[in-house]
């Protein structure tokens, strides 16, 4: 016996099609202005902030994991870890508050932050 989607059906899964893609797309929609990237070591829960307007390269070391990241226009990128699988190399520049690149094997996250991000964690 052959089962066929319902109206109903397509109307559901339209919907959260619809909502998966605003999801995804919300950090952008968001309007805020990116002003600090973030690391923070999963492992002790530590956060250091860097400027996102300071071109530069930042080490970051995670037991005996290493990273080398760079911030360029805004915009931070991994260019090199010696982690065993460096997907975090492998991924995308990330510039919009929101945003993160993450080193699992390090226990690394790399965030974009704005400045109203900030405040309203230092302040509760």
């Amino acid at each position: 016996m052959r089962q066929y989607l319902k109206i109903g059906d397509l109307v559901l899964m339209s919907f959260l099609l619809a909502l998966a893609a605003a999801l995804m797309f919300l950090p952008w929609l968001r309007g805020e202005e990116a002003n600090t990237f973030e690391v923070v070591y999963a492992r002790t829960g530590v956060v250091e902030s860097y400027p996102l307007d300071t071109d530069g390269e930042y080490v970051i070391v995670s037991e005996e994991t290493e990273l080398c990241v760079s911030v360029s226009a805004g915009a931070v990128r991994v260019i090199s870890s010696d982690c065993r699988d460096r997907i975090c190399v492998q991924s995308h520049e990330i510039s919009q508050a929101g945003q993160s690149i993450v080193c699992a094997p390090a226990g690394i996250v790399i965030r974009i932050v704005s400045e109203e991000a900030v405040s309203d964690a230092i302040s509760g």
